[in-house]
C-alpha cells in the first residue's frame, strides 16, 4: 500500500469517526431519537454488565 493510499483510508476514518461523534452528540442532547432496540441499555438488558 502506497503512502497516498494509506493516507487517504486514514482521512476516511477519520471523515467517518467525526459523523459518528456528530450523531452521537445529537443523540444525547434529544435531538435525534434514538429507537428502542438501539439503545446499549437495550443491548445490555440480558446480560451482567449492568447488574
Amino acid at each position: 500500500m502506497s503512502v497516498f493510499e494509506l493516507l487517504a483510508v486514514l482521512q476516511n476514518e477519520y471523515d467517518f469517526q467525526k459523523e459518528v461523534l456528530k450523531k452521537l452528540r445529537k443523540e444525547n442532547n434529544f435531538l435525534d431519537p434514538v429507537d428502542h432496540k438501539d439503545k446499549i441499555r437495550f443491548n445490555f438488558l440480558n446480560t451482567n454488565v449492568l447488574e
